[in-house]
């Protein structure tokens, strides 16, 4: 479900459960410098961009934070992380497409410094 369409009681206890995976995405430096890349967006078409996500983000969140992602969709879908750890991949990514959208966008990217603190 999109962030959009929950009411405040589901809102509420989604954003408590996407805090911790989230924050602990958005620490990751190498995470935080492949998103940095996408930043400089005017000389790239959308699939550049597509593409550039696909071979960059997606590989190192998969091998690196796969239990946070699946967090983030069991928190966003409802469905327990054992249930989506066993389902069908295509129905992985049909709950994905489903739940994405500008505000859990926005909520990743309220989580992620802008810049390193000392």
């Amino acid at each position: 479900m999109k962030l959009s369409e929950m009411n405040t009681d589901q809102m509420a206890k989604c954003m408590c459960e996407l805090v911790e995976p989230a924050a602990e995405i958005m620490a990751d430096e190498a995470v935080l410098k492949a998103v940095a890349g996408f930043a400089n967006t005017k000389d790239r078409s959308f699939l550049q961009m597509i593409s550039s996500a696909a071979t960059a983000l997606v590989p190192l969140l998969l091998k690196t934070h796969y239990t946070a992602l699946v967090t983030v969709l069991s928190a966003m879908t409802g469905k327990s992380v054992a249930v989506i750890r066993k389902q069908k991949g295509l129905q992985t990514i049909k709950d994905v497409r489903e739940c994405l959208d500008q505000d859990l966008i926005d909520f990743f990217k309220s989580s992620a410094p802008t810049e390193k603190t000392e």
